[in-house]
């Protein structure tokens, strides 16, 4: 590998700032879940729901930008990229399935 590869940054600062976003709206929506779970009052879990649709908002953004650059950069593409990938399409489905759960809940 040359040194202008291996000192590029993999991501760039808005897929970052997109990113850095996905684990605490995951977090808050765990969190109201948990007090909605607790004390039963319907306005935790509307909480909850706004805060999973920001997360996986956040999640769409940087999987799209993640499988732009993969297709630009066909040939430099690693197992790191894959993983990369493979983990945010495991979030955006779980995600999901979380807010499935949650419009049956209603």
């Amino acid at each position: 590998m040359n040194a202008a590869y291996r000192d590029r940054p993999m991501l760039h600062p808005l897929q970052a700032y997109a990113l850095s976003a996905v684990a605490p709206f995951f977090a808050a929506a765990t969190l109201s879940d948990w007090q909605y779970f607790t004390s039963a009052q319907i306005q935790w879990l509307n909480f909850a729901a706004w805060l999973l649709v920001a997360a996986l908002l956040f999640t769409a953004v940087a999987g799209f930008w993640a499988l732009g650059q993969g297709i630009v950069q066909a040939k430099s593409r690693s197992t790191r990229f894959w993983l990369f990938f493979v983990t945010l399409l495991a979030t955006a489905i779980t995600g999901t399935v979380n807010s499935f759960v949650h419009a049956r809940d209603a």
